[in-house]
């Protein structure tokens, strides 16, 4: 998510400042059906298949294409649901080349995270960025917002083709490609797991998407996306660890908290400063001071609990992660149309921060009755 942030926000402060505001509306409301239906074609594989690999290396090649071709049915259903998200035919074919395009990016997750690969997905973003902000920044002066939309869809195009050529030898195509739903059963709680952390994440645009002005989802999107950018920083220090951390003896536990959090406390603090600056000098957006504040417990609140979730992955407590995050999104969709009512675009940082305030809460007691004993 780091990375992609990157090119979210860059891309909207060129739409924002120098074509039309309300293009990064209609846009923002393409790309959360986008994340939210590429969740579902995603169906846990990132999580699911680092654990597989960690179990059984050598047959790492066969897992995933057997995972890959397993979820390439689900693409079908989202698919089809790009008719109802928009009225414009081109919109709709650009929204279907996302989603597919982004299928095959969320599938190499899994191969990059087990591998520590990360320099192919740099370099793949990186290209992907240089093209679509170049390219917007060139024809500034006589572009249309169907042309946007395909700026966008090159850049997509050039990152996914980058890591399949990378990755081609982990495609069989001798591999019988036939759905076979039985094996996409034991990663319904990943999927779930996942689906429900985008829609978490994603619950206050898409209320402020539902009740608010193009403008003001604009508006929202651009603070939304540094927020997230921030709360990213978490998983990506964890990630190259994942599979260590599924290892670490239960007594490391606590230090590691502890470390966890000072880290936090620094890049939440770092982080919301520089969020100010660039919100003001790229954007002129004139946010109260109340949301950065709130914006800074926000990403804080991250560190308080991502390691209890893996540690909970590791025993076997995926049903249970899963309940607390449904339960979770219930209540920040409550509080996001109660406070977005009231405080407009300030009620859904609020009801955000009051909302991982409460997985915390729910976490450390969860975790203090269950599995503390363990974890000293």
């Amino acid at each position: 998510m780091f990375l992609p942030n990157v090119t979210n926000i860059l891309t909207s402060a060129i739409i924002i400042r120098l074509l039309v505001p309300e293009w990064w509306g209609q846009i923002t409301i393409l790309q959360l059906y986008m994340y939210l239906g590429t969740q579902i074609c995603a169906w846990g594989n990132r999580e699911s298949l680092v654990k597989s690999f960690s179990e059984n290396p050598s047959n790492r090649k066969f897992l995933w294409m057997e995972s890959f071709s397993n979820r390439l049915f689900l693409l079908l259903p989202v698919l089809v649901g790009t008719y109802f998200i928009s009225s414009d035919f081109i919109s709709i074919l650009h929204l279907s080349g996302w989603i597919i395009l982004r299928f095959f990016m969320q599938s190499f997750e899994a191969i990059i995270l087990f591998s520590r690969n990360f320099i192919v997905s740099i370099l793949a973003e990186i290209a992907g960025l240089i093209v679509t902000i170049s390219s917007l920044v060139l024809f500034k002066n006589f572009i249309t917002f169907h042309d946007v939309l395909l700026i966008i869809t090159i850049g997509y195009f050039i990152k996914t083709a980058i890591l399949i050529i990378n990755f081609r030898t982990y495609f069989n195509f001798t591999f019988t490609i036939k759905p076979n739903f039985k094996n996409l059963l034991p990663f319904i709680p990943f999927m779930m797991i996942g689906f429900l952390g985008v829609l978490q994440q994603k619950s206050d645009m898409i209320s402020i998407a539902w009740l608010s002005s193009k403008i003001e989802v604009a508006q929202y999107q651009v603070f939304s996306s540094f927020l997230l950018f921030m709360q990213s920083i978490p998983g990506l220090i964890i990630g190259p660890y994942i599979k260590n951390l599924y290892r670490l003896p239960p007594s490391s536990y606590s230090k590691l908290q502890r470390f966890f959090t000072v880290i936090g406390l620094i890049i939440s603090l770092v982080g919301t400063i520089a969020i100010y600056f660039a919100i003001k000098i790229i954007y002129h957006f004139d946010f109260p001071f109340t949301m950065y504040f709130l914006g800074f417990l926000y990403g804080f609140f991250t560190y308080f609990y991502m390691l209890k979730i893996y540690i909970m992955f590791k025993n076997q407590k995926q049903q249970q992660v899963m309940i607390i995050s449904a339960a979770t999104i219930l209540l920040n969709f409550i509080l996001c149309f109660i406070f977005i009512h009231i405080w407009s675009l300030l009620g859904a940082i609020l009801a955000n921060v009051m909302t991982q305030l409460s997985i915390y809460l729910v976490y450390n007691y969860y975790f203090k009755n269950n599995l503390a004993k363990n974890y000293h």
